[in-house]
């Protein structure tokens, strides 16, 4: 969500590379001053496709389940001072399950197809949980590993709300 704070495992890819599931820290490509975090969906060898909305790895539809209406009311997002409109998912990414957005009019400025690429070696394919408003993968290409900084494990602020407060799943 907008302005959380996070804590960074900084050392966990030193040995094992990303994880489809995991959420990621690195380099904005396009400005190296600035992070992204975002989701890693592929890894090397992986094909990635995207077609009416629907997130397909390895020639495989995601599954994916509708979360409750209440579920979005519960993280009370504007855009442009607009609440966001949207219904929200649990993705299923082989071992990993995570919550993903997709935003309705006038928020959905994301095409809803994506031409099947190969992520290459040394590289991951991203997108942000909040699909239809994310600047990723479908954007700049796969991330090189090299740039990425580390795995954010915690959510520690804002404490006003603690439900959301601590180990961030996947």
């Amino acid at each position: 969500m907008p302005n959380d704070r996070i804590i960074a495992n900084k050392s966990v890819y030193k040995s094992i590379d990303p994880q489809r599931g995991d959420l990621v820290v690195f380099l904005n490509p396009a400005n190296r001053q600035v992070n992204f975090t975002k989701r890693v969906v592929a890894i090397a060898g992986d094909t990635v496709e995207i077609k009416d909305d629907q997130l397909y790895i390895n020639d495989e539809k995601l599954q994916r389940r509708k979360l409750p209406q209440s579920t979005l009311d519960d993280i009370r997002i504007k855009i442009r001072g607009e609440p966001l409109d949207g219904e929200i998912f649990e993705e299923i990414n082989g071992n990993a399950k995570y919550k993903i957005i997709l935003a309705k009019l006038p928020h959905d400025k994301m095409s809803l197809n994506f031409a099947k690429i190969t992520v290459s070696d040394h590289h991951c394919f991203v997108l942000g949980d909040n699909r239809n408003l994310s600047w990723d993968s479908r954007n700049f290409g796969p991330v090189l590993l090299a740039t990425i900084k580390g795995r954010a494990d915690y959510l520690y602020y804002p404490a006003k709300d603690w439900s959301r407060f601590g180990k961030i799943s996947k």
